[in-house]
């Protein structure tokens, strides 16, 4: 901590925090006065791929065991961005749920599992939500309103692609974790 300098902590809230802030409030704002509805969606975790080493997420990475935590972040963003595109897009049936599906397990278990169940303890039930919602998007499919159907692929995805992909997810998750090395007791002491 004492090696970060404080002007690069400054200029990461005021862009990641402040910005953000900013940026939606004047949705809101606007969203108000012309009586609309809308959802705001943040993917902050993604911004590990754009963090500087020794600061943010790569940190953290390090402090919960990932380590190489340089490789780990990059893996981690690229399959988070990569995941959204396809959800999406509705491309690629199962893949993209099923990429969300392994980061989940890897957050769920690494970060949240610890905490109990529930989210306002920063507990694994936020990540379990999603999973679950992952799972289902992988079994059901993007929908008529897709890239799939628009490309004629949707008849490609059958369950049992399906099920190829979510094992795969799983087994990706679970290798993820157990390639964690944890911090001993003494070494953050």
């Amino acid at each position: 901590m004492s090696e970060i300098p404080i002007d690069l902590v400054r200029r990461n809230y005021e862009v990641n925090v402040f910005g953000s802030l900013a940026l939606t409030q004047g949705f809101i704002r606007r969203w108000v006065e012309q009586k609309k509805a809308g959802k705001i969606v943040f993917t902050s975790s993604m911004g590990g791929l754009f963090t500087p080493p020794g600061y943010g997420i790569y940190v953290f990475f390090e402090q919960i065991g990932f380590r190489p935590a340089r490789a780990f972040v990059i893996v981690a963003s690229l399959t988070e961005i990569l995941s959204g595109l396809l959800v999406g897009l509705g491309l690629l049936g199962p893949i993209g749920p099923a990429l969300m599906l392994s980061v989940l397990i890897v957050a769920g278990v690494s970060v949240h599992w610890p905490n109990g169940l529930f989210v306002a303890s920063n507990g694994i039930e936020h990540a379990v939500i999603f999973a679950a919602g992952a799972f289902a998007l992988a079994l059901t499919g993007p929908g008529l309103f897709s890239l799939d159907a628009a490309l004629g692929l949707q008849s490609l995805w059958t369950s049992g692609v399906a099920s190829v992909a979510i094992t795969i997810a799983v087994i990706g998750g679970v290798a993820n974790l157990a390639a964690r090395r944890p911090l001993s007791e003494n070494a953050t002491n």
